[in-house]
């Protein structure tokens, strides 16, 4: 039998919807500086009440504090260059992913 999940734990959803909607989550998602899934969840935590509404601030803090980390672990030259090694070495041994990455335009994710 599957394990019951807990209420507060994060799980891989899917979900579709319009691209104007997903456009119109973008948009406000950036000007909220939030990442997309913060800000879904910040709408919904609105029609669910205050107590989801706290759960889900915590899910943002969380979120921030992860990306300010990356981001200074990102900063570090040695972690750069390590990178830049790893992904050379990547890239080496599968050139056709090199290809795949190198025609897809920017900003244009998987």
């Amino acid at each position: 039998m599957a394990k019951k999940k807990r209420i507060d734990e994060m799980i891989s959803f899917k979900l579709r919807m319009p691209e104007g909607v997903r456009q119109k989550v973008e948009a406000a998602a950036e000007k909220a500086e939030r990442s997309m899934n913060s800000e879904i969840l910040y709408r919904l935590g609105q029609t669910f009440g205050e107590e989801w509404q706290r759960f889900i601030a915590g899910v943002e803090e969380k979120e921030k504090t992860e990306k300010e980390r990356l981001e200074q672990v990102l900063a570090n030259p040695k972690v750069q260059k390590a990178l830049n090694e790893i992904i050379d070495k990547h890239f080496a041994e599968h050139p056709e992913e090199y290809e795949r990455v190198r025609r897809k335009p920017k900003g244009e994710e998987e």
